[in-house]
């Protein structure tokens, strides 16, 4: 039996889901599938299953003992195929490698500028690994231009699978009109100081709208008094944390979505409000740019001008007032081009070939 390793994580989230129908293609076509992850804390869970389950020795599998585990996994299984993205890609690349598997996939799902500044070293062994690696897997075409300029020597291995998602139903929940929401992470790069800046401006115009943020960061205080100094304590609250349910029923109670990041290889939120036919109001960057058809599925607004924006959450309102259109394109969209099915399929055949 041929046998894939993938690394990945058991949390629940949509990247989890993702490589779930992934494995799962993998195992209709034949396959053992051997999973490595950091969230699994009781080693093996059953050897005689499909698919295995290991856990890393670290909780980030980044040392010499990762290594050596994971080289004995490979002489063990004897993989035809090595699927990495995150933590575990420089362990399971560089043993691959050295081991010499035959397919040795990474998934790049971060653009450059997101990483902040890299170092010198952090530089050479980032474009070793994908010297290493015989596919590059990007979830979009900004990716992928983002991974040809910053290593040129590895433009004909890289391959653009997007991201994708399993189209879920939310019930009992009604919808607000006058009701955005963002959800992410609290930082920098997110643009939530631009939505903020934005809403004071809605706010004199609309005052019944309202905004929740949900989700963590280490930017939560300096935001919350980015609250406090324009005076929106009434009507932006900070809801916190929340695992996918949460969110997605967020959403489905949202009349739109927000996505103001500063940078976004891809935008799993913007896809995640889209599958419940709510809109989503984007900054035209990277990722956001190959999903939102300006006035089709969702809106525009030039990233980092928050007047710009707060034109664009006026403007969301009223068109939504007037038709349901756009919330059908939405959905329509996501479930012609990333459902989670007909990708997981796209990519086995792909890795294949």
């Amino acid at each position: 039996m041929k046998t894939v390793f993938i690394g990945m994580s058991l949390e629940k989230h949509s990247t989890t889901e993702y490589f779930e129908a992934i494995y799962k293609e993998f195992i209709n076509e034949g396959y053992q599938v051997v999973i490595f992850t950091d969230g699994q804390r009781s080693g093996l869970v059953n050897k005689n299953a499909n698919p295995i389950i290991l856990t890393w020795p670290s909780r980030r599998p980044t040392g010499l003992k990762d290594m050596l585990f994971f080289a004995s996994k490979i002489r063990l299984y004897k993989p035809g195929v090595v699927i990495s993205n995150f933590g575990s890609v420089n362990v399971m690349t560089m043993m691959s490698f050295l081991l010499s598997v035959p397919k040795r996939i990474v998934w790049v799902h971060t653009l450059s500028t997101q990483l902040g500044q890299y170092s010198k070293f952090s530089k050479i062994r980032k474009n070793l690994i994908y010297l290493m690696a015989t596919n590059l897997i990007a979830n979009s075409n900004a990716m992928k231009k983002d991974i040809q300029n910053t290593n040129r020597f590895v433009d004909s291995k890289v391959k653009v699978i997007p991201n994708a998602l399993e189209i879920k139903e939310v019930e009992n929940v009604q919808r607000d009109e006058n009701l955005v929401v963002f959800a992410g992470r609290l930082h920098r790069i997110k643009g939530v100081d631009i939505l903020i800046r934005a809403f004071k401006l809605v706010h004199e115009k609309v005052p019944s709208l309202k905004l929740k943020i949900v989700g963590p960061g280490e930017e939560v205080k300096m935001l919350s008094s980015l609250v406090t100094e324009l005076n929106l304590s009434e009507v932006i609250s900070f809801e916190g944390p929340t695992g996918k349910e949460g969110v997605l029923k967020y959403f489905k109670s949202a009349n739109f979505v927000v996505v103001p990041s500063r940078s976004e290889a891809f935008g799993y939120v913007v896809i995640e409000a889209m599958s419940l036919g709510t809109p989503v109001i984007g900054s035209d960057v990277d990722g956001i740019l190959e999903i939102i058809t300006h006035e089709k599925n969702g809106l525009l607004f030039k990233e980092g001008n928050a007047k710009d924006l707060s034109e664009k959450i006026l403007d969301m309102k009223n068109l939504l007032l007037d038709s349901d259109e756009m919330r059908i394109n939405a959905y329509e969209l996501v479930n012609e081009k990333y459902n989670v099915n007909k990708i997981a399929k796209d990519f086995v055949e792909y890795i294949s070939v």
